[in-house]
């Protein structure tokens, strides 16, 4: 769950139009994290290994509530 409810695209608005309204914004705050490097000749354990530190940094990042 983002902490930056207007960052939601949900309900039946568009996307060209949430994208519009989103980028018209002067400041979006973002966090960025950078990984570890990892490698493989396997494409699949490749994208799953991405796959697996993205998911579980998105789940650090939750706010505890």
């Amino acid at each position: 769950q983002s902490r930056y409810v207007l960052d939601y695209w949900v309900g039946k608005e568009g996307f060209l139009s949430h994208a519009s309204r989103r980028f018209r914004e002067k400041k979006i705050p973002v966090t960025l994290h950078y990984g570890p490097a990892i490698a493989s000749a396997d494409p699949d354990d490749l994208s799953g290994q991405a796959r697996n530190w993205i998911n579980t940094r998105l789940a650090l990042d939750q706010p505890t509530r």
